[in-house]
């Protein structure tokens, strides 16, 4: 079982890692799968999240920064692990080239990052570099308001209570814009096409 909360989020709930890992548990979707269940392991690891606008130097004289210390985690597709293995691999591969020439210069050790920029990794990245930004400065649209709508049209769409149909979603489609202005519905849309965009380019 695991979860993916910010530090930010946690500091403004007052709660550590293992406290909504406990509360999660208690879930009355999760509770039943796990019930008679043993603890063996708990670990909480910080994940990087700056994706390609925060890629270090990733080479110089003697060294090479692969896998989270690179900022290599895609976060929309839940990518990290793979990510650190395949730069690994790549930095190994690089490593292996430097022992054969008995050369660990920078100009030796380039030859990691074209890798990297041959492979899926960094394309995948830079695809991807504005959609955390983007989540952050319009956080309430992405991470509340508009999961609170989808979850509440699934709600309307699956209750019985004798109401018509048509009865239920329009006070949904009438609530929807009542409580979303016309600018801030613009700026979602355009944030939503940017990223788009930029997927696809």
């Amino acid at each position: 079982i695991g979860i993916g909360v910010a530090l930010d989020e946690l500091k403004k709930v007052r709660k550590k890692p293992y406290e909504l890992l406990d509360e999660i548990k208690t879930h009355p979707v999760i509770e039943p799968l796990i019930k008679g269940g043993e603890l063996l392991e708990y670990s909480a690891h910080l994940i990087p999240e700056g994706g390609f606008n925060a890629i270090p130097k990733l080479y110089d004289d003697g060294v090479m920064v692969a896998g989270d210390a690179a900022m290599l985690v895609n976060n929309i597709h839940w990518e990290g692990t793979n990510l650190a293995l395949i730069s690994g691999k790549f930095a190994g591969e690089t490593a292996v080239e430097a022992l054969k020439n008995n050369d660990f210069s920078k100009k030796s050790l380039k030859l990691y990052q074209k890798k990297l920029k041959n492979s899926f990794i960094w394309k995948d990245m830079k695809s991807y570099r504005n959609f955390m930004p983007t989540m952050a400065s319009r956080a309430e649209s992405f991470l509340e308001f508009y999961p609170n709508k989808i979850s509440e049209f699934f709600d309307a769409f699956t209750t019985v209570n004798s109401i018509p149909k048509k009865q239920v979603f329009r006070k949904y489609i009438f609530s929807f814009f009542r409580s979303r202005n016309l600018l801030d519905l613009m700026k979602d849309g355009i944030a939503i096409v940017k990223l788009i965009f930029e997927a696809l380019k």
